[in-house]
């Protein structure tokens, strides 16, 4: 089984479309860019995830920092961002496609460039030893942005889903280097 087949199977829904927000410098652009999805929809080394699959990818996953003055503004929203992940592991594209605010946009996507995901070459160990050196992950998270009992916190709704359903980690099985397999370097950030 090729690597993008046992990815696949994982990877199992195409993302929806929805109107879209991209941030450069921290300012709203006002055209549509186009979805990742669509940018990528004749390429064959795509892999789509739910958000909950991807963020059980995820070996670091440090939360967005809640800005200052929106604590101090008293202000609570959803952010929605659409990101690609490339061979590497890491973030390699984005779009924000909805947000209560671009400050809350800003610190998700400055978030999201410290993730780390598995590389290609490690999913390769799930798929056999079979490789897709070029394969690109995109898929959708949300963070709500909440301010409850005076204290501000930044939820991340894919994480809660799978913590709420109990989801095993199918990624665990990929050995970390200095870890046996079965320690997803996770348990540090529950």
């Amino acid at each position: 089984m090729s690597l993008k087949n046992a990815a696949g199977l994982l990877f199992l829904m195409a993302l929806g479309v929805h109107g879209s927000l991209s941030l450069q410098d921290g300012e709203p652009d006002r055209k549509k860019p186009l979805p990742l999805t669509k940018k990528y929809a004749g390429n064959q080394n795509v892999l789509r995830a739910v958000g909950e699959v991807l963020r059980q990818d995820a070996i670091e996953a440090p939360l967005p920092d809640y800005p200052p003055v929106l604590v101090q503004q008293g202000r609570q929203g959803l952010v929605v961002v659409e990101l690609a992940v490339g061979p590497n592991g890491k973030m390699r594209e984005f779009l924000i496609h909805e947000s209560f605010h671009p400050l809350a946009a800003k610190a998700v996507v400055e978030a999201l460039g410290r993730w780390q995901f598995h590389t290609n070459d490690q999913l390769a160990i799930m798929a056999g030893g079979q490789q897709c050196p070029e394969c690109i992950r995109i898929s959708r998270l949300s963070f709500d942005f909440v301010i409850r009992q005076n204290k501000p916190a930044v939820i991340d709704l894919a994480e809660e889903e799978v913590r709420r359903r109990g989801w095993p980690n199918p990624f665990d099985k990929i050995p970390k280097p200095g870890k046996p397999a079965g320690s997803s370097g996770k348990e540090k950030l529950r």
